[in-house]
């Protein structure tokens, strides 16, 4: 029996290692990037369907009252003051004004479906930290008429007013002179 010499013998060479470490890294950036895309699609998916929850609520609302959304929540503009001016609203503190408001408009807007919704108040924040807004315009005095209500998550980077807010515009709750 003939030993193997030490020529014979196979192996990987230095440079067929780095080219595979290389490949397998390329790969795992791919795959990051798609999974941050992914939980920053679902994060989109979770406020479409919160927003569209407090639309129907809304409409269950105004129907069971006869009354605007501004009459409902006692406030004509949740999103006005407290909430604006650039302020980061991810994780403001219970107790600030803006989340506080839009507690107590989310609140009444529950209270007034008598029952049929429950529980909408209990998660009033979008999945970066910031409470859900609302500007209710129609038929808010001293302006005209037909301005639409909205409501709107203030988006990733948790400020009003910029490019990434997720908006949801409510249809006229009666008809529009």
């Amino acid at each position: 029996m003939k030993n193997p010499s030490p020529t014979s013998f196979s192996a990987f060479t230095l440079i067929e290692l780095m080219v595979v470490i290389a490949i397998i890294g390329i790969l795992s950036g791919i795959g990051i990037v798609n999974f941050s895309g992914s939980i920053t699609r679902a994060q989109e998916a979770e406020v479409t369907s919160y927003l569209k929850e407090l639309k129907d609520t809304i409409r269950i609302a105004q129907i069971d009252t006869g009354l605007y959304l501004g009459e409902i929540t006692g406030d004509y503009c949740t999103v006005c003051g407290v909430c604006t001016g650039g302020i980061d609203l991810r994780n403001i503190d219970t107790t600030h004004a803006c989340y506080v408001d839009a507690q107590d408009s989310i609140t009444k807007i529950e209270e007034a479906t008598r029952g049929v919704v429950t529980n909408l108040a209990d998660n009033i924040r979008d999945p970066w930290g910031s409470p859900y807004l609302m500007d209710e315009n129609e038929y808010e005095p001293g302006f005209p008429p037909c301005r639409q209500d909205y409501i709107v998550s203030v988006g990733p980077d948790g400020i009003f007013g910029n490019g990434d807010d997720i908006r949801e515009t409510l249809a006229f709750s009666r008809v529009c002179p």
